[in-house]
C-alpha cells in the first residue's frame, strides 16, 4: 500500500496562500497557507461547519483539489448544503431534488472536491483518506479539511491530551503532502463574548475560549459568530503566524451570511468567492 511520502522541496511553492475566498487576507493579511495548519472555532451552531464547507466549493471550483472528512455533519446535511452552495437555491428546494440533480449540480466541480463521512476517524483513517485521494488523483489534496477535531479518535486517555496530539499530527501531514490542513473545533459553550447567550455577540470568542486549549500548533487560528437575526457573521482572527491578529476575538471581518442559500457577501452586498 502507498504509504506518505514527503513532496520533493524543490516542487513546492513553500506556505503558498490559497486564494483569499472570505477576504481575511485584504483586511489582516491572514492566509490559509498550503504546508501549514489552521484551526477555525466557534460556539455551536455557529457557522463553522457550514463556513468552510462554503470555502471547500468555492477553492474547488477555483481549480484547487479538496479532500473533506466530515465527521461532525452528516451526509445528507452535507450534500444539501453543497448543493446550495454550487446553485444558489434555498436548502429547503434542494433537499426535495432527485439524487441526479444533486450529482449534476455538483458535477460543475470536475470531481476536485472529495468527501468521507466516517463519524469516528482514527488519525490511521485520516492518512489512510488522504493516500487513497493521491491514489486516484495521482497528487495529494491541495485542501484537508477535518470536521471536527473532537470526533477523531486516539489513544490518549486524556480526551483534551488526544486532541492536541492530534493537531502535532495535522502539522506534520501538512508538512509531508504540502496541504492545507483545517480542522473545525468548538468553544466553550459558557459566554463566549462577554454577553449573555440570547443577546446578539458583540464579537467571535477570544482565543482562550476555544476548548481544550489545542490552538497551539496551528500557524491560523479564527474565531467565529454568527448573529441569526441580522444575518451577521462575524471571523476573528485569533492567531496568525504571518499577519495581524489579536487573541480576544476583538479583530474580526464582518459579513453577510445567507446559510439557507449557503451564499456570503461582502456588507456591501457584493457576493464572495467569485471566480476570478
Amino acid at each position: 500500500m502507498h504509504r506518505l511520502q514527503r513532496i520533493s522541496a524543490s516542487s513546492l511553492a513553500a506556505s503558498k496562500p490559497l486564494p483569499d475566498v472570505f477576504g481575511l487576507g485584504k483586511a489582516f493579511s491572514a492566509f490559509f497557507r498550503r504546508g501549514q495548519t489552521a484551526l477555525i472555532a466557534a460556539d455551536p451552531n455557529n457557522g463553522k461547519s457550514a463556513a468552510i464547507l462554503w470555502a471547500c466549493i468555492k477553492w474547488a471550483d477555483m481549480g484547487l483539489r479538496v479532500l473533506y472528512m466530515s465527521a461532525d455533519t452528516d451526509e445528507f446535511t452535507t450534500w444539501k448544503r453543497a448543493t446550495a452552495t454550487v446553485t444558489g437555491q434555498p436548502q429547503s428546494y434542494v433537499s426535495s431534488l432527485p439524487k441526479s440533480r444533486v450529482s449534476a449540480a455538483l458535477s460543475t466541480l470536475g470531481g476536485r472536491l472529495s468527501f468521507s463521512f466516517n463519524t469516528d476517524p482514527s488519525y490511521t483513517d485520516i492518512q489512510e483518506e488522504v493516500i487513497a485521494f493521491f491514489e486516484l488523483w495521482g497528487a495529494y489534496p491541495d485542501v484537508i479539511v477535518i470536521d471536527n477535531l473532537m470526533d477523531v479518535i486516539g489513544d490518549n486517555e486524556d480526551e483534551y491530551g488526544g486532541m492536541r496530539d492530534h493537531t502535532k499530527m495535522f502539522k506534520r501531514l501538512a508538512r509531508v503532502t504540502d496541504s492545507c490542513v483545517i480542522s473545525t473545533h468548538h468553544c466553550n459553550e459558557e459566554v463566549s463574548t462577554g454577553k449573555d447567550r440570547d443577546q446578539a455577540p458583540s464579537h467571535p470568542p477570544a482565543r482562550a475560549k476555544i476548548t481544550g486549549k489545542v490552538s497551539q500548533k496551528a500557524e491560523l487560528v479564527l474565531t467565529l459568530a454568527y448573529d441569526d437575526e441580522t444575518g451577521r457573521l462575524m471571523i476573528a482572527v485569533v492567531k496568525n503566524r504571518d499577519g495581524d491578529k489579536n487573541k480576544n476575538g476583538t479583530l474580526f471581518i464582518t459579513i453577510r451570511a445567507d446559510f439557507d442559500r449557503m451564499q456570503l457577501y461582502t456588507m456591501q452586498h457584493e457576493k464572495l468567492g467569485a471566480t476570478a
